[in-house]
């Protein structure tokens, strides 16, 4: 789905990772991103293999390093601990990057997980134009004229079936 959106938009996108990773019980795994361009960071993972859900978190090298000794560090993005989960964050190509798996929520067991990364790079279209406001107050105008007149006709019916019911003798 990425991919038409992508090509649509006149965008380019570059599969950075795509393979099974393992994470021990209890574990984190951490991984180098290597971007070479400014761009959005998609990112996808799926638990092949494994009880417990898994977290992956996409944090600037020098924070996972924090992270890895214990410190209070920063992330970018991430997702929560779950089976299946996704994330977007536009990157620099200057700064390095690294993405951490986390099986330490309930790491009973080691898990296998399915990771997909995907940079897109490239300009879009530009922003999305608001819409015309002579074209808007037209639609509105015309809307409430259209429910004007559907009110009149059916008050017009009302009015003559009443005319009509008030002529008709019901003692028979």
């Amino acid at each position: 789905m990425v991919a038409l959106a992508a090509v649509a938009w006149g965008l380019t996108q570059e599969t950075v990772l795509d393979e099974e990773v393992r994470v021990g019980p209890g574990k984190i795994r951490t991984l180098d991103l290597g971007l070479e361009a400014n761009g959005r960071v998609v990112c996808e993972h799926h638990v092949v293999e494994g009880a417990s859900g898994v977290r992956v978190v996409l944090l600037k090298k020098a924070e996972a390093e924090k992270w890895v000794k214990g410190e209070a560090h920063r992330t970018l993005a991430g997702t929560g601990f779950a089976h299946d989960g996704s994330f977007t964050h536009r990157v620099a190509a200057e700064d390095e990057y690294r993405l951490v798996l986390d099986n330490r929520m309930e790491g009973r067991s080691a898990a296998l997980v399915r990771l997909r990364v995907t940079v897109v790079t490239g300009e879009g279209a530009g922003p999305a134009k608001g819409p015309d406001r002579a074209r808007g107050q037209t639609a509105v105008w015309a809307s409430v004229a259209l429910f004007l007149l559907i009110c009149g006709g059916a008050g017009w019916k009302l009015r003559k079936a009443w005319v009509e019911r008030a002529h008709v003798d019901f003692s028979a």
